[in-house]
């Protein structure tokens, strides 16, 4: 509901149309392969936090097999939300993020 009240806009016509900007709705000028995409998250050293919607479109990190591929990866599932975990579930995002900081800050 929230979506459909903040990010349409009334046309003219009587039609409705996205609130976006088009330019933004590109893709990058070349696909990574699954093998690039494992490659550049081994290759990441720090304390790395992955956030999962339970209701998400997209595969389970944990269960696809997404986290063994970083080196020091931590996967929180967050219940009741979709890929955009921002804005189904924002505060609970918030103390996760806060947390895993937090944590990283006093290492």
């Amino acid at each position: 509901m929230h979506l459909a009240t903040y990010g349409l806009k009334w046309n003219a016509d009587g039609t409705y149309s996205w609130k976006f900007d088009p330019y933004l709705r590109t893709r990058a000028p070349y696909r990574l392969s699954l093998e690039d995409h494992m490659a550049l998250c081994s290759r990441i050293p720090c304390p790395t936090l992955l956030v999962s919607g339970s209701e998400s479109f997209l595969r389970d990190p944990g269960a696809a097999g997404v986290i063994s591929h970083f080196k020091q990866a931590e996967l929180v599932k967050i219940e009741g939300a979709g890929h955009w975990l921002h804005h189904d579930k924002p505060d609970e995002v918030l103390d996760v993020l806060k947390t895993f900081l937090e944590r990283a800050g006093s290492d």
